[in-house]
C-alpha cells in the first residue's frame, strides 16, 4: 500500500473537467488499496476557487454578500462531500506540523500551502505527492515522488 498526499489543484481541475485530472481521480477511486489524503487547507482553496468560478464574483464581492456563496455551496459541497469521504483521509496538523513547517519554508521557500502539504509529507512518511504545481519538481526531494499523471500512481 502506498500514501499519496493530493493537492488541491488535481481536484479543483477534476471539478472543472481537466481530462488529465479527471483520470487522476478515477485513478485514486479505483486503486482503493493505496491511501490518499488532502489537508483542510487544500477542502478551503477547492471550496474557494470553485465559488469563485462558478460564480463569476471577486474575493470582495463574496465576502461582502454571503448569500452568492451559499447559494454556490449548496451544490459545490455535497459534490465535493461524495469524493472527499469516499475516496480520502484530511490530515490533521499539530505542533509538530508547525515545527517542520517553518524548517521546510526556509529550507524550500515554497509559498505557505504548498510547505504544509510538503510538510504533512514528512511528518506522516508520505512518499508521493499528486500535483500539477511546477514548484514541487524543481526541488531536490530525495524521499518523496512528485506525481502528475494518473499512469504514475501504482
Amino acid at each position: 500500500m502506498k500514501k499519496y498526499m493530493v493537492d488541491s489543484n488535481i481536484l479543483i481541475e477534476y471539478f472543472k473537467d481537466i481530462p488529465e485530472a479527471v483520470k487522476i481521480i478515477e485513478t485514486i477511486r479505483e486503486k482503493n488499496t493505496n491511501e490518499y489524503y488532502i489537508t483542510i487547507d487544500t477542502l478551503e482553496e477547492i471550496l474557494y476557487i470553485l465559488v469563485r468560478h462558478l460564480s463569476g464574483k471577486s474575493y470582495w464581492e463574496l465576502k461582502n454578500n454571503p448569500e452568492i456563496a451559499k447559494k454556490y455551496y449548496k451544490t459545490i459541497i455535497p459534490l465535493i462531500e461524495t469524493i472527499i469521504k469516499s475516496s480520502f483521509e484530511i490530515l490533521p496538523t499539530t505542533q509538530k506540523t508547525y515545527e517542520t513547517f517553518m524548517k521546510v519554508c526556509k529550507k524550500y521557500g515554497l509559498l505557505p500551502k504548498d510547505a504544509l502539504l510538503l510538510t504533512l509529507c514528512i511528518d506522516n512518511k508520505i512518499n508521493n505527492i499528486i500535483t500539477f504545481d511546477t514548484d514541487f519538481k524543481n526541488l531536490d526531494l530525495k524521499k518523496i515522488k512528485i506525481i502528475s499523471s494518473a499512469e504514475d500512481i501504482k
